[in-house]
């Protein structure tokens, strides 16, 4: 009678410890989450004061403060190509927990380093750049490497539920920067320079609950040797996916040069030249900056729930041409006249394809099509993630450089707006429509890619 007892108990011993490890991972997950948001946080939280120390810096020059600003955002995106590629090989090797806390240590340091001497360019240069670098490696890299080692086993809700959290994470964060550097900024009199410190206290948070509470994701049977990490390295190549080019596929071509030129209008692309127009042109104090980009985090929020609904009820082509012709419209609106009302109004407008919404079916059969030419999906992964960062270097520069050209030679500046409009909506578009709707729909079936001889595998 007794072994009897012992029985059930020992069968549900098991899953006694399935469900602490589920509780457990879910914990970390929740952790990554708030890594997620701090970073984002870091990011937003000197969007004003950084294009005022620059601006003072420059003795109010428009015309350098945009060549700096965009300078910098050009430069991070570049190197930020080749480092993150180096410290995701490194994190390998290692694990994943020393990189999540380069990210915020170089932030701490940033923001003391800032506050302490806020007059001097080369550091607000420097600084910049390895701001973004570091908010978006730990943020973002390593806080992705670290939840592909949690969820590479599961299936079913707890991938969805966590992958429909992190938008509205980060939209939570956008939303909240700017009323925590304007609260900055109100207590300490103005001085920008003290939403530094506030960047560091955001920083040592991260740090300790990184340090602390978040474990080690990547068990040591799984990370490669070093001499694995040092091959690896010396073969990064970061221009590989010009290798797309030289295939045989036109509408492998053709759909990734769409959907690259499409990334020209992401978030990221265009918030220098808001900055600068909110504040030398339109004349915005402070709070209707911060009340308008934090309405816009929300719009980003709503947007992605808005083109789900929008994705489901159009076909492929009329959806691109839907969303694309909203947001070629909405930043020809936002340039008409140096008024807010334009800026307003148009925020309904870009709704359908803010953020590069513009890309989201097409998303879909560019995968397909590089399968069914023999690509892998990791390799293609990479190889777009690139494109998307190339694009989102260059485009910061482009509209920067036409900003302060404007500026500098009595031109009007809010041309930068239909510019933007023209690069990442109406150009792609234009491809775009050179092919029907049955020809994206055939690309987009899934296909076993062919042998070196043309025949299935």
């Amino acid at each position: 009678a007794a072994s009897k007892v012992a029985d059930p108990r020992a069968e549900q011993a098991p899953l006694a410890v399935s469900d602490a490890e589920a509780k457990k991972k879910a914990q970390v997950l929740r952790l990554l989450l708030a890594n997620i948001g701090q970073s984002v946080l870091q990011h937003v939280i000197n969007l004003q004061s950084e294009i005022a120390l620059i601006s003072a810096a420059c003795n109010g020059d428009v015309a350098e403060t945009a060549r700096n600003m965009t300078a910098t955002s050009t430069l991070a995106g570049l190197v930020g190509l080749l480092f993150n590629q180096i410290g995701g090989k490194l994190s390998d090797a290692v694990g994943r927990k020393p990189f999540l806390l380069a990210g915020p240590v170089s932030n701490l340091l940033i923001g003391l380093l800032v506050y302490a001497r806020p007059k001097n360019l080369r550091l607000l240069f420097i600084t910049r750049i390895l701001k973004f670098i570091g908010t978006t490696f730990s943020g973002t890299v390593m806080t992705g490497a670290s939840t592909v080692d949690l969820l590479q086993d599961e299936k079913g809700p707890i991938v969805d539920q966590y992958n429909a959290k992190v938008p509205v994470v980060v939209g939570i964060a956008v939303v909240v920067g700017p009323f925590l550097e304007s609260l900055v900024q109100k207590l300490s009199g103005g001085r920008a320079h003290m939403t530094y410190l506030a960047l560091s206290a955001i920083a040592a948070v991260q740090l300790l609950q990184n340090a602390f509470q978040v474990p080690e994701t990547l068990p040591p049977a799984k990370r490669i040797s070093m001499s694995e990490v040092t091959a690896s390295i010396a073969s990064i190549n970061p221009f590989a996916f010009l290798k797309i080019y030289t295939s045989n596929n036109a509408m492998l071509k053709k759909v990734v040069t769409i959907t690259t030129l499409q990334n020209f209008l992401d978030g990221r692309c265009t918030s220098d030249v808001f900055q600068m127009w909110a504040r030398n042109n339109l004349k915005w104090p402070l709070e209707t900056i911060r009340n308008y980009v934090s309405l816009w985090g929300g719009c980003s929020v709503a947007s992605g729930v808005l083109q789900m609904i929008i994705a489901s009820k159009l076909s492929l082509w009329t959806y691109t041409v839907f969303t694309s012709l909203c947001v070629g419209s909405a930043l020809t609106i936002q340039g008409l006249k140096p008024r807010g009302i334009y800026m307003w109004a148009a925020l309904p407008v870009v709704l359908p394809g803010v953020n590069a919404g513009t890309a989201l079916m097409l998303k879909r059969v560019q995968m397909n099509v590089a399968v069914s030419s023999g690509v892998g999906q990791g390799e293609f992964s990479a190889w777009v993630n690139n494109m998307r960062g190339l694009a989102t270097a260059l485009a910061p520069w482009i509209y920067g450089q036409w900003y302060a050209f404007c500026e500098k030679n009595g031109l009007y500046s809010g041309t930068v707006w239909p510019l933007a409009g023209f690069a990442g909506a109406i150009l792609p578009l234009a491809i775009f429509c050179t092919s029907s709707n049955a020809a994206y729909e055939e690309a987009g079936r899934p296909t076993e890619p062919e042998g070196p001889e043309g025949k299935k595998p």
